[in-house]
């Protein structure tokens, strides 16, 4: 669902626009995939004459910073390494998974989609017998999938509707630069003659950038060509009112703009407001990108294109007041009635090797580096007797005073580690003796007794090399110094900056509808950091990511609450953050939280909590095998575990306050679902839709459906317009009933109805 004022898409849950800071007038339902089309239009408006537009729709540039919303948070580390060139993130996903149900009466059975080349409208899809309007032929470069994320995608912003839904406006002659003739014409004309109707369809301007249409309050229009020049059509005629223009963004319901102009070489921007006239205010320069807009501020980011830090700011749309809050924020929260949290880099050095176990110390120190064993390692203890052989014994007595006297005249002399000894050769025996002449001493040399020392020396000297090795290690542990990623939290409020918090590990922060923002974190502690021993690492930075790495399980401790600017509200567990949602109707919130159990060994629980004021009761604490937390509708707590090895399917689960119940097997892990008021659910086996009753049994299979997000107009369990596998369909509780065939392209005005269902 997209924001009525600016259009950009609403995150979750949201009750107040994240870019404009508008009011939602229902609570915002699903969140874009990156690698599927946008979610759904905004949904109809009070009428108006058949000519003029709708409310402005804004998709502004990618975001390197953008506030997560969408998929299910995943476990980031609690400690992680500034890096150079990118801007890092603590374990900490920014968003809020308060899902409610769309507002009644407020959804559209308009549907645009293209067909054999020609585009096509119905007004009513959910009718007995549709009627189908041929507008006219449509071209669309086929290269322009590749443009848009791959094969059969066409952008959400091809076809667009007035609130009304009097007025169709569309891109054709697409071109795969992502350029295309911008078009209109007027329903009430169409008749069932498409040749006719051609005739009847205003080309107001070719060249214009697909994503950049906006729409003014007064029925005009504005948007970009190619050559970045900013265009208003009245009507009647397009006026060039920019030049340099790289986006806009529609403020105060179409009364304003916001313009990113004159791009730099460093991907900067000159950030403008032009008011109905479009007349201009310089705002600022060097500006990255724009984060939010209220009725009168704008907040926007700098990055520093040699560090990456990003800066945050705020100004008003004349330009003056302009502040910097802070100078390197990592995550924020969305904009609420008080105000929003954010998080900022602390600057920090911890060492590696003080979360390292290391025994080995002080013996390397002292070892000493094994000498190669020479002869004499295989000598064994003898005798003169057995030394000589018979006729050298025999000599000895006749011609000798006695051995020695015989071995001075005789014998060489040989030096092993210092030691002098005369050599003797047995012929009897074929042995090699030696004579110890300072000792006076006989050994024999024993080839075995050799052998077992070189044995014994190259162990030796095997361990020597590990313990230089372990030395290399110690040494390039004790030099390992990072910045462990903590973060003040902060609260913007009152045109100032609170600091809440001033160092966290671990922070995920929660939105609150109409209320003050809250945020879950922990503070850093050593003590909850597991050690790793030495000997189970080869070198510093795998001993970084074993303990802080992403699939680390070091990221414990003691879980705190804070609420607008109250704080240290303790949820009373020590643990992990993994995942929280929140029904504010029934003043629950539940967390999944990773615990060690009675074995040391992590394992994760639901914890459901009442929450009044700042005061937050466990109420239960269910289940050690939840892996994501998927929806919370009317107190019941829905959530998905059993991965299967594949990591494709798991099992979708309900609490209900009393007891755990399975209620679906082996739900697609690819797609996300729709939990409707009356407890049906619409979720995904394989790549086929399926709705359930609230007990978990099949009503239904659609087929094959690519994407709820864009495929699906999913008005109640019983009223479903969908796209699938080239045919338009519809499904009215009892029947499933095709609509047109050969259709390559869908497009709903309005997909909303029941509460998202996020399967991680």
């Amino acid at each position: 669902m997209k924001c009525k004022q600016c259009g950009v898409e609403l995150e979750e849950g949201a009750v107040f626009c994240q870019s404009c800071g508008a009011k939602v007038e229902a609570p915002a339902e699903e969140a874009p995939k990156a690698e599927e089309k946008p979610a759904e239009e905004a949904p109809k408006a009070e009428e108006k004459p058949a000519e003029e537009a709708p409310k402005a729709e804004d998709n502004s540039q990618a975001q390197p910073q953008a506030d997560a919303a969408g998929k299910k948070s995943k476990l980031l580390p609690i400690i992680l390494i500034a890096a150079a060139a990118v801007v890092v993130l603590i374990l900490a996903i920014v968003g809020f998974k308060a899902l409610f149900s769309g507002k009644k009466g407020d959804t559209s059975t308009v549907v645009a989609y293209v067909s054999k080349d020609t585009l096509c409208v119905i007004m009513d899809a959910t009718a007995k017998d549709p009627k189908i309007l041929e507008v006219c032929d449509i071209d669309i470069d086929d290269d322009l999938y590749d443009l848009y994320y791959g094969a059969n995608y066409v952008p959400d912003s091809l076809v667009r509707w007035s609130d009304d839904e009097k007025t169709l406006y569309f891109f054709n002659d697409v071109d795969s630069d992502g350029t295309a003739t911008l078009c209109k014409v007027a329903v009430s004309k169409l008749g069932k003659d498409k040749s006719k109707n051609e005739g009847k369809v205003v080309e107001i301007d070719d060249k214009v950038k697909l994503d950049s249409l906006r729409f003014l309050d007064d029925g005009r229009i504005a948007y970009l060509t190619s050559k970045d020049k900013l265009m208003v059509y009245n009507g009647k005629e397009s006026v060039e009112v920019e030049k340099d223009v790289y986006s806009i963004r529609t403020v105060n319901g179409g009364k304003g703009f916001l313009l990113l102009a004159d791009a730099t070489d460093e991907g900067n921007y000159t950030l403008l407001y032009a008011d109905s006239k479009f007349e201009t205010t310089e705002i600022d320069d060097d500006v990255s990108y724009i984060k939010f807009v209220t009725d009168d501020k704008v907040y926007y980011a700098k990055v520093d294109s040699e560090t990456w830090e990003y800066s945050l700011y705020v100004s008003g749309f004349d330009g003056k007041g302009e502040e910097e809050i802070c100078d390197d924020f990592d995550i924020m929260g969305t904009m609420t009635d008080t105000g929003f949290y954010y998080t900022e880099s602390i600057e920090s050095e911890e060492n590696l090797y003080d979360y390292i176990i290391d025994p080995y110390e002080s013996d390397d120190r002292n070892a000493v580096e094994p000498v190669s064993p020479n002869t004499s390692a295989g000598f064994v203890l003898s005798s003169e007797n057995e030394a000589f052989d018979e006729y050298k014994q025999g000599r000895i007595k006749k011609n000798y005073d006695d051995a020695l006297d015989y071995m001075e005249s005789n014998c060489s002399v040989y030096t092993y580690d210092g030691v002098d000894y005369y050599y003797i050769w047995n012929s009897d025996n074929w042995n090699d003796y030696y004579y110890d002449i300072n000792a006076d001493k006989y050994y024999r040399y024993d080839s075995d007794t050799y052998s077992a020392a070189r044995e014994a020396y190259y162990e030796d000297l095997d361990n020597w090399y590990a313990i230089q090795s372990r030395i290399s290690l110690r040494e390039s542990l004790k030099e390992y110094t990072f910045d462990p990623g903590y973060v003040s939290l902060n609260y913007y409020h009152d045109g100032k900056s609170e600091e809440l918090i001033s160092e966290c590990a671990q922070v995920e922060i929660v939105y609150l509808a109409d209320k003050a923002p809250m945020a879950v974190y922990s503070l850093p502690s050593e003590d909850s950091v597991e050690k790793i021993h030495i000997d189970d690492i080869g070198y510093a930075y795998e001993a970084y990511e074993q303990i802080f790495g992403y699939d680390a399980n070091n990221k414990s401790g003691e879980l705190f609450v804070a609420v607008g600017s109250d704080t240290d509200i303790s949820l009373d567990v020590e643990g992990q953050i993994n995942d929280t949602i929140i029904s504010e109707d029934d003043g629950l919130f539940a967390a999944v939280v990773s615990v060690k159990d009675k074995n040391d060994d992590f394992e994760k629980q639901i914890l459901l909590y009442d929450m009044k004021g700042t005061n937050f009761t466990l109420n239960e604490k269910f289940d050690d095998e939840a892996e994501a937390l998927c929806a919370f509708k009317n107190g019941v707590v829905y959530f998905m575990k059993g991965t299967n090895s594949e990591g494709s399917e798991a099992d979708l689960y309900v609490y209900d306050g009393k007891d755990n119940t399975k209620l679906i097997k082996n739900v697609s892990l690819y797609n996300d679902g729709i939990v409707y008021d009356n407890g049906s659910i619409l979720c995904f086996d394989e790549s086929d839709a399926v709705i359930y009753d609230k007990n978990g049994e099949q009503i239904v299979k659609l087929g094959y459906i690519a994407s709820i997000y864009s495929d699906i107009n999913r008005i109640s369990d019983k009223k479903i317009v969908f796209y699938s596998e080239g045919k338009l369909r519809y499904y009215n509780g009892k029947e499933t009933i095709k609509i047109a065939s050969s259709v390559d392209n869908v497009w709903f005005n309005s997909s909303t109805g029941g509460t998202y269902l996020n399967i991680y």
